[in-house]
Parts: structure tokens; C-alpha cells; sequence
């Protein structure tokens, strides 16, 4: 199944959050463009990682997690920076986004959910 076109920054956002919360750090939030189509992952120490590239037709692999990707290098960089510097703005992801993904722990295996400090 591959993810809805357009879905790409929020689930990296949430995906950011989470990797954060489960003690991997912060990754960075980038956004590139490849002519009129933009798309979002994040990425850690030269560490893509992205889960929704398979809404794009030449991707096959559901989930990329890799140092070196062609699909990546075909996109101009636009923006990066902290994903964490998307929360707490008062806007869509602290109105929408961070709602929706307290819920989506919620239904977590307890192995699976951040240990809140």
C-alpha cells in the first residue's frame, strides 16, 4: 500500500517526534523539490529516513532508511532544519498534528511508547 500523496511533512513531523521521544534525537525536517512535485523526510547524520516516498510511481520500497539515495538526490533541497522547531507555534501541528499523535501512542504496545520525563 503506499501512502496518500501530499501526507509526506506530517508523517515526518510525527515520525520526527517519536524517533525524538524513544531517545534517537532530533533529525532534521527536509523538504525538496523535484520540478512541480515536493516532498518531505527526515534525515540524521546524513541518515535519510522517509515513509512515505512510496506515493511516488518509481519507488517500490515501502520504508527508506539509507546514507545514499538516488530518490533523494534527484530533489532540490528547499528548507531544512529541526523538526522540533514545527511544534509549539500555535499553528496546524500543535492544533491538529500533536492531537492526533498522543492518540496514535495511546494504541501503542507499552514497549513501544516513549517514556515521558
Amino acid at each position: 500500500m503506499s501512502f496518500l500523496g501530499g501526507s509526506c511533512g506530517d508523517a515526518s513531523l510525527l515520525l520526527g517526534k517519536y524517533l525524538d521521544e524513544m531517545g534517537l534525537g532530533q533529525f532534521d525536517y527536509v523538504c525538496g523539490e523535484l520540478g512541480r512535485q515536493s516532498h518531505a523526510w527526515l534525515e540524521k547524520d546524513g541518515v535519510i529516513v522517509d515513509i512515505t516516498a512510496d506515493q511516488f510511481d518509481d519507488v517500490t520500497a515501502e520504508v527508506i532508511i539509507a546514507d545514499n539515495s538516488g530518490f533523494h538526490k534527484k530533489f532540490e533541497e528547499d528548507f531544512r532544519h529541526s523538526y522540533i522547531d514545527s511544534f509549539g507555534n500555535g499553528d496546524f501541528v500543535d492544533i491538529e498534528l500533536l492531537p492526533a499523535y498522543y492518540k496514535i501512542i495511546k494504541f501503542l504496545d507499552d514497549k513501544y511508547k516513549p517514556i515521558y520525563k
